[in-house]
Protein backbone atom coordinates (compact mmCIF):
# COMPACT_ATOMS: atom_id res chain seq x y z
CA UNK A 1 0.00 0.00 0.00
CA UNK A 2 1.40 3.69 -0.52
CA UNK A 3 -0.42 5.44 2.04
CA UNK A 4 0.40 5.56 5.34
CA UNK A 5 -1.81 4.26 8.64
CA UNK A 6 -0.90 6.30 12.36
CA UNK A 7 -2.78 5.54 15.64
CA UNK A 8 -4.00 7.79 18.52
CA UNK A 9 -5.16 6.86 21.69
CA UNK A 10 -7.21 9.58 22.87
CA UNK A 11 -7.99 7.98 26.34
CA UNK A 12 -5.24 5.61 27.43
CA UNK A 13 -7.13 5.44 30.75
CA UNK A 14 -10.96 6.47 30.48
CA UNK A 15 -12.59 7.15 33.72
CA UNK A 16 -15.60 5.33 35.07
CA UNK A 17 -18.90 6.28 34.27
CA UNK A 18 -22.24 5.29 36.63
CA UNK A 19 -24.66 4.42 34.97
CA UNK A 20 -27.86 2.86 35.02
CA UNK A 21 -27.73 -1.27 34.74
CA UNK A 22 -29.93 -1.55 32.11
CA UNK A 23 -28.08 1.00 29.79
CA UNK A 24 -24.66 -1.35 31.13
CA UNK A 25 -26.42 -4.04 29.89
CA UNK A 26 -27.46 -2.47 26.85
CA UNK A 27 -23.55 -1.23 25.72
CA UNK A 28 -22.49 -4.53 26.26
CA UNK A 29 -25.23 -6.31 24.00
CA UNK A 30 -24.22 -3.99 21.92
CA UNK A 31 -20.81 -4.91 22.19
CA UNK A 32 -21.76 -8.25 20.94
CA UNK A 33 -21.03 -9.31 24.92
CA UNK A 34 -22.34 -12.97 25.42
CA UNK A 35 -22.64 -12.27 29.15
CA UNK A 36 -24.42 -9.35 27.97
CA UNK A 37 -27.42 -10.09 30.53
CA UNK A 38 -25.22 -10.12 33.58
CA UNK A 39 -22.80 -7.79 32.46
CA UNK A 40 -22.66 -4.93 35.59
CA UNK A 41 -19.65 -3.17 33.71
CA UNK A 42 -18.63 -2.80 30.01
CA UNK A 43 -15.92 -1.22 27.98
CA UNK A 44 -17.02 0.36 24.22
CA UNK A 45 -14.04 1.33 21.97
CA UNK A 46 -14.95 3.32 19.18
CA UNK A 47 -12.66 4.45 16.58
CA UNK A 48 -12.54 7.47 14.32
CA UNK A 49 -11.41 7.20 10.93
CA UNK A 50 -9.34 10.56 9.09
CA UNK A 51 -8.83 10.30 5.33
CA UNK A 52 -8.12 13.74 4.96
CA UNK A 53 -4.33 13.34 5.21
CA UNK A 54 -4.79 11.47 1.96
CA UNK A 55 -3.57 12.65 -2.17
CA UNK A 56 -4.80 11.29 -5.16
CA UNK A 57 -4.07 11.28 -8.75
CA UNK A 58 -6.66 12.29 -11.45
CA UNK A 59 -6.47 10.29 -14.69
CA UNK A 60 -8.29 11.32 -18.08
CA UNK A 61 -11.09 13.95 -19.06
CA UNK A 62 -14.57 14.44 -17.82
CA UNK A 63 -17.25 12.38 -17.80
CA UNK A 64 -15.15 9.15 -17.91
CA UNK A 65 -12.17 10.55 -15.31
CA UNK A 66 -10.74 8.58 -12.98
CA UNK A 67 -9.16 8.98 -9.83
CA UNK A 68 -6.05 6.83 -7.95
CA UNK A 69 -4.76 6.73 -4.06
CA UNK A 70 -1.69 8.00 -4.38
CA UNK A 71 0.46 8.80 -0.99
CA UNK A 72 -0.39 10.53 2.44
CA UNK A 73 -1.94 9.26 5.82
CA UNK A 74 -4.85 7.84 7.11
CA UNK A 75 -5.37 8.42 10.88
CA UNK A 76 -7.43 6.11 12.96
CA UNK A 77 -7.97 7.09 16.82
CA UNK A 78 -9.59 5.37 19.59
CA UNK A 79 -11.83 6.65 22.45
CA UNK A 80 -12.73 4.45 24.98
CA UNK A 81 -15.86 4.68 27.67
CA UNK A 82 -15.80 2.41 30.75
CA UNK A 83 -20.02 1.87 32.12
CA UNK A 84 -20.38 0.33 35.89
CA UNK A 85 -23.71 -0.32 37.02
CA UNK A 86 -24.45 2.59 39.55
CA UNK A 87 -26.46 0.63 41.83
CA UNK A 88 -22.85 -0.92 43.03
CA UNK A 89 -21.44 -0.28 46.13
CA UNK A 90 -17.99 1.88 45.17
CA UNK A 91 -15.90 -0.82 46.51
CA UNK A 92 -17.86 -3.77 44.03
CA UNK A 93 -17.43 -0.52 41.45
CA UNK A 94 -13.64 -0.71 41.72
CA UNK A 95 -13.61 -4.42 41.41
CA UNK A 96 -14.90 -4.03 38.24
CA UNK A 97 -13.00 -1.33 37.03
CA UNK A 98 -9.74 -3.55 37.57
CA UNK A 99 -11.65 -6.19 35.33
CA UNK A 100 -12.74 -3.57 32.68
CA UNK A 101 -9.09 -2.47 32.59
CA UNK A 102 -8.25 -5.93 30.99
CA UNK A 103 -10.21 -4.53 28.13
CA UNK A 104 -8.90 -0.99 27.83
CA UNK A 105 -5.48 -2.45 27.46
CA UNK A 106 -6.61 -5.07 24.86
CA UNK A 107 -8.26 -2.35 22.92
CA UNK A 108 -5.22 -0.05 23.33
CA UNK A 109 -2.59 -3.18 21.65
CA UNK A 110 -5.14 -3.57 19.17
CA UNK A 111 -4.88 -0.06 17.87
CA UNK A 112 -1.36 0.01 17.78
CA UNK A 113 -1.92 -3.38 14.79
CA UNK A 114 -3.86 -1.62 13.01
CA UNK A 115 -1.51 -0.52 10.67
CA UNK A 116 -0.42 -3.93 9.77
CA UNK A 117 -3.85 -5.48 9.43
CA UNK A 118 -4.99 -2.63 7.33
CA UNK A 119 -2.27 -3.19 4.99
CA UNK A 120 -2.48 -7.54 4.60
CA UNK A 121 -6.01 -7.01 4.20
CA UNK A 122 -6.70 -7.80 0.30
CA UNK A 123 -9.87 -5.79 -0.14
CA UNK A 124 -8.22 -2.13 1.57
CA UNK A 125 -4.87 -3.69 -1.04
CA UNK A 126 -7.45 -3.72 -3.46
CA UNK A 127 -8.97 0.12 -2.95
CA UNK A 128 -5.21 1.84 -1.70
CA UNK A 129 -2.64 -0.17 -3.96
CA UNK A 130 -0.45 1.88 -6.61
CA UNK A 131 -2.34 3.26 -9.29
CA UNK A 132 -5.37 1.21 -8.80
CA UNK A 133 -8.45 3.63 -10.85
CA UNK A 134 -11.81 4.13 -9.97
CA UNK A 135 -14.37 6.47 -11.53
CA UNK A 136 -14.17 9.83 -10.31
CA UNK A 137 -17.93 10.06 -9.08
CA UNK A 138 -17.12 7.56 -6.79
CA UNK A 139 -15.19 8.78 -4.71
CA UNK A 140 -17.32 9.26 -2.01
CA UNK A 141 -18.48 5.92 -1.90
CA UNK A 142 -14.89 4.29 -2.16
CA UNK A 143 -13.74 6.14 1.21
CA UNK A 144 -17.11 4.93 2.79
CA UNK A 145 -15.92 1.75 1.85
CA UNK A 146 -12.74 1.80 3.08
CA UNK A 147 -13.69 3.49 6.22
CA UNK A 148 -16.61 0.65 7.10
CA UNK A 149 -13.77 -2.03 6.33
CA UNK A 150 -11.25 -0.61 8.82
CA UNK A 151 -14.26 -0.45 11.54
CA UNK A 152 -15.20 -4.14 10.52
CA UNK A 153 -11.00 -5.03 10.80
CA UNK A 154 -11.30 -3.23 14.20
CA UNK A 155 -14.50 -4.49 15.66
CA UNK A 156 -13.22 -8.08 14.83
CA UNK A 157 -10.03 -7.96 16.92
CA UNK A 158 -11.93 -6.23 19.87
CA UNK A 159 -14.83 -8.56 19.66
CA UNK A 160 -12.43 -11.51 19.72
CA UNK A 161 -10.47 -10.10 22.57
CA UNK A 162 -13.69 -9.11 24.61
CA UNK A 163 -15.09 -12.32 24.54
CA UNK A 164 -11.99 -13.84 26.35
CA UNK A 165 -12.65 -11.86 29.12
CA UNK A 166 -16.35 -11.77 29.02
CA UNK A 167 -16.98 -14.76 29.87
CA UNK A 168 -19.62 -16.54 32.92
CA UNK A 169 -16.26 -18.20 34.37
CA UNK A 170 -14.75 -14.48 34.79
CA UNK A 171 -18.00 -12.79 35.80
CA UNK A 172 -18.17 -15.76 38.97
CA UNK A 173 -14.92 -14.57 39.46
CA UNK A 174 -14.68 -10.99 39.91
CA UNK A 175 -18.50 -11.76 41.76
CA UNK A 176 -17.06 -13.72 44.20
CA UNK A 177 -14.39 -10.92 44.87
CA UNK A 178 -16.72 -8.80 45.51
CA UNK A 179 -18.30 -11.24 48.28
CA UNK A 180 -15.06 -11.58 50.00
CA UNK A 181 -13.71 -8.12 50.40
CA UNK A 182 -16.34 -5.28 50.00
CA UNK A 183 -18.45 -4.11 53.07
CA UNK A 184 -22.01 -3.80 52.60
CA UNK A 185 -24.90 -5.79 50.78
CA UNK A 186 -24.40 -7.65 47.76
CA UNK A 187 -27.92 -7.95 45.59
CA UNK A 188 -28.96 -10.30 42.49
CA UNK A 189 -31.21 -9.79 40.24
CA UNK A 190 -32.75 -12.85 39.23
CA UNK A 191 -32.40 -14.16 35.45
CA UNK A 192 -34.80 -16.49 33.07
CA UNK A 193 -33.20 -20.05 33.84
CA UNK A 194 -31.54 -19.43 37.17
CA UNK A 195 -31.94 -21.76 40.09
CA UNK A 196 -30.25 -21.08 43.82
CA UNK A 197 -28.06 -23.76 42.99
CA UNK A 198 -26.09 -22.18 39.75
CA UNK A 199 -26.30 -18.60 41.38
CA UNK A 200 -24.82 -20.66 44.47
CA UNK A 201 -22.14 -21.69 41.90
CA UNK A 202 -21.79 -18.52 40.40
CA UNK A 203 -21.16 -16.40 43.45
CA UNK A 204 -19.58 -18.93 46.19
CA UNK A 205 -17.59 -21.44 43.97
CA UNK A 206 -19.75 -24.37 44.93
CA UNK A 207 -23.69 -25.48 44.83
CA UNK A 208 -23.57 -26.61 48.13
CA UNK A 209 -24.52 -22.89 49.57
CA UNK A 210 -27.80 -23.05 47.56
CA UNK A 211 -30.12 -23.39 50.61
CA UNK A 212 -28.37 -20.63 52.72
CA UNK A 213 -29.40 -18.37 50.07
CA UNK A 214 -32.64 -19.76 50.57
CA UNK A 215 -32.90 -18.95 54.27
CA UNK A 216 -31.29 -15.29 53.70
CA UNK A 217 -34.00 -14.63 51.29
CA UNK A 218 -36.81 -17.33 52.10
CA UNK A 219 -38.99 -13.40 52.37
CA UNK A 220 -38.88 -12.97 48.68
CA UNK A 221 -38.41 -16.61 47.36
CA UNK A 222 -41.74 -17.95 49.72
CA UNK A 223 -42.17 -21.54 50.60
CA UNK A 224 -40.52 -23.57 47.62
CA UNK A 225 -36.60 -22.76 47.11
CA UNK A 226 -36.74 -24.60 43.57
CA UNK A 227 -39.08 -21.79 42.49
CA UNK A 228 -37.44 -18.46 42.06
CA UNK A 229 -38.48 -15.95 39.21
CA UNK A 230 -36.84 -13.44 37.23
CA UNK A 231 -37.00 -10.35 38.60
CA UNK A 232 -36.73 -11.15 42.31
CA UNK A 233 -33.95 -9.25 43.88
CA UNK A 234 -31.82 -11.30 46.14
CA UNK A 235 -29.43 -10.44 48.54
CA UNK A 236 -25.80 -12.22 48.62
CA UNK A 237 -24.64 -13.14 51.95
CA UNK A 238 -21.03 -13.61 53.24
CA UNK A 239 -20.65 -16.97 53.99
CA UNK A 240 -17.57 -17.44 56.34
Amino acid sequence: MSLTVTTANSTPSPAAQAVTPQTVRDQAAATGNPQSDSALAVTVPVITIDQTGTNWNLFGLPPNQEFAFNTGTIRITLRQEVFIANDLSSCARGVWAVHENLHVRDNAAILTRMPAEIAADPSLQAIFRDKQRFPRGDFALIQQAAENMIGDIFRRLTGNAARGHDTRREYSRVNQEIIRTCPGPHFHTVERGENLSLLSEFYYGTQRHYMKLYDHNRAVIGSNPNLIRPGQKLEIPRIP
